[in-house]
């Protein structure tokens, strides 16, 4: 191999190296926005379910009611929330696993995208060379002798 190929693989995989060197130094900060939007969204859950049982005391309040809740209904709302709360986990776990699967599979695309890619250079060089083999040599022309009359 060349010099001139080695300079070109050399810089081809520092370009790489730098790549994947940023993208794995970003993976803190993307972990953090994880996290971050999970406690906006339960935050946000938490602030709507505070509204909504407000509203629902005032009404009852204007409407000098004033229900009643059994330890059947605590129960049942406990078993509510708790179900919530696994099924949120269940899609989140599930998501993960989605996201896992997607990382698989564009790992096996990418060694399938290089080998293909391998393969046509090295189909592209041996129809370069079968080529240059078939061409007829084109033999230079016998010099003429001088040797006449001038």
């Amino acid at each position: 191999m060349s010099k001139e190929s080695e300079n070109v693989f050399a810089a081809a995989r520092e370009v790489s190296a730098g790549f994947f060197s940023q993208a794995e130094a970003s993976t803190p900060r993307l972990a953090e926005g994880l996290v971050g939007l999970r406690s906006e969204y339960l935050r946000a859950w938490a602030e709507g379910v505070g509204t909504w049982l407000d509203l629902s005391e005032s009404f009852f309040q204007t409407l000098q009611v004033r229900p009643k809740v059994s330890s059947s209904v605590k129960e049942m709302t406990r078993d509510a929330a708790e179900t919530w709360i696994k099924a949120e986990e269940e899609l989140l776990t599930g998501g993960l696993d989605v996201s896992r699967q997607c990382v698989r599979v564009a790992a096996a695309g990418a060694k399938v995208v290089g080998t293909a890619g391998f393969r046509l250079a090295e189909a592209t060089v041996t129809a370069v060379r079968a080529r240059r083999t078939a061409e007829p040599k084109v033999a230079a022309a016998p010099a003429k002798k001088s040797g006449g009359k001038h």
